[in-house]
């Protein structure tokens, strides 16, 4: 076995950050998500068999969704 060279490299650091990217969002879908509803397994499912692809599906479809979902919810809170 040799060294790693430049694009052995860029296949290993390609790799390693869709896996974080990955584990992010699950974690982010875990966390945010209402829990027992039908959207939240139904993400999960997404995640779970589109990998990275999926990932960015929820990313950007649901995540800024759920975003102004709960920044409404705050300034409903707030107002008097």
């Amino acid at each position: 076995m040799g060294r790693l060279g430049g694009m052995e490299l860029v296949i290993v650091a390609v790799i390693l950050s869709s896996m974080v990217f990955w584990a992010w969002t699950f974690v982010d879908c875990l966390r945010h998500e209402p829990a027992g509803s039908k959207d939240r397994l139904s993400w999960i499912v997404v995640l779970m068999l589109g990998g990275c692809v999926g990932s960015v599906v929820y990313l950007v479809l649901r995540r800024p969704q759920r975003l102004r979902e709960s920044e409404l919810a705050r300034a409903a809170e707030s107002s008097p």
